[in-house]
């Protein structure tokens, strides 16, 4: 109902001004449907969709999606940031599609969001903990913090509930704080999103994390 109300203002906006659709109203929507369709797995975690469906109009897929554009790699990490600050996981990697639909009117768009647990190709890593410990990361990545539900529990009154998190990207891993209240370091430098290199060294809370990828 809400996506069929957001259309019909769309649509409305569309045929008042005759304006193109915007990138940033795409990211918008596609936040809070991120975090609107959140469920539960068998496992107890709340995981967001992790496949997008963009349908657009013809003018609008080509002025968009021209030569050089990286909206696609831009509302993937839209998505990512979305879904750590409300701590939640996913089910598989992220990734957007955009389609094309001749009935579309230009301006208006939908966004589908689908959960799809199709393993995929990831970089092997760990994280080497100082007790001795060490995580193995794969395609849901790990989330980090004070909470018992996070998969690497940091129980430390400095670090937040759901402090952050290390997910899989199109060319590596990367660390996102989850808007935190104390941060979180990466070789010694205040981060909100960072891609991780062998040997990145993070620091949340009094925990020292060695990110590295086995050759």
């Amino acid at each position: 109902m809400e996506g069929q109300i957001e259309e019909f203002v769309e649509g409305l906006m569309a045929r008042a001004f005759g304006s193109g659709l915007q990138p940033v109203e795409i990211g918008r929507r596609l936040r809070r449907v991120a975090v609107r369709d959140r469920r539960v797995n068998v496992k107890g975690i709340a995981i967001a969709a992790n496949r997008f469906v963009i349908e657009l109009s013809e003018a609008d897929h080509e002025r968009i999606l021209g030569p050089g554009s990286s909206i696609s790699r831009d509302l993937i990490d839209e998505v990512r940031e979305a879904a750590a600050r409300e701590g939640l996981s996913f089910a598989g990697p992220v990734t957007v599609d955009m389609t094309i639909s001749s009935t579309r009117r230009t301006g208006t768009f939908s966004i589908s969001g689908m959960f799809d647990d199709t393993p995929a190709p990831v970089q092997p890593a760990v994280l080497q903990l100082s007790d001795g410990r060490v995580i193995e990361l794969d395609v849901a990545g790990v989330r980090i913090g004070r909470h018992h539900e996070n998969d690497l529990v940091i129980d430390e009154s400095n670090v937040s509930r759901f402090h952050a998190q290390i997910l899989p990207g199109d060319e590596g891993w990367r660390l996102i704080d989850n808007n935190s209240t104390n941060g979180t370091r990466v070789n010694g430098l205040v981060c909100t999103v960072r891609d991780l290199s062998d040997g990145a060294i993070i620091n949340i809370g009094p925990a020292t994390i060695l990110f590295r990828t086995p050759t």
